[in-house]
């Protein structure tokens, strides 16, 4: 038979291993916050930040990359992939490069109203320059 001391502690493994479960479990399946209650850390159009890019990355880098941003930008272009994914191109016919914004599915309705040549405000997450500056699980500005 075990002794007292040792149920305790085997009654007290159990409720920590179920509170690990519980804990793990809830963390799986998180859904990332919305981005509409995040304040931007930066306001900025899509132009000077597309310089910004080609001029010095690394710098750019250093002041957009990982943060919440708003820019600001004529829509350019409009991308619906079978309505999982929809990006907004903003930017202008003189450059080649653009802000691509990836629109969080919350807010592909909402965005898809807004034709091209509108002049719009998005907030998203900045995660680095490819051949656009590109913003992650964005959403338009009302």
């Amino acid at each position: 038979m075990l002794s007292k001391k040792i149920k305790y502690i085997l009654v007290g493994l159990g409720v920590l291993a179920i509170g690990i479960g519980i804990y793990a479990y809830k963390e799986y399946n998180r859904k990332p916050s919305d981005l509409a209650d995040t304040e931007a850390v930066d306001q900025i159009s899509a132009s000077v930040i597309i310089n910004a890019y080609s001029i010095n990355e690394d710098d750019a880098n250093k002041k957009y990359l990982g943060k919440v941003i708003e820019v600001s930008g004529t829509v350019a272009e409009l991308s619906n992939q079978q309505d999982t994914a929809f990006t907004i191109l903003l930017g202008d016919s003189t450059n080649s490069s653009k802000v691509s914004c990836t629109i969080d599915k919350k807010h592909i309705a909402a965005a898809k109203k807004y034709p091209i040549g509108k002049v719009v405000n998005v907030r998203g997450i900045c995660t680095g320059y490819l051949m656009d500056v590109e913003l992650n699980r964005c959403f338009i500005m009302e």
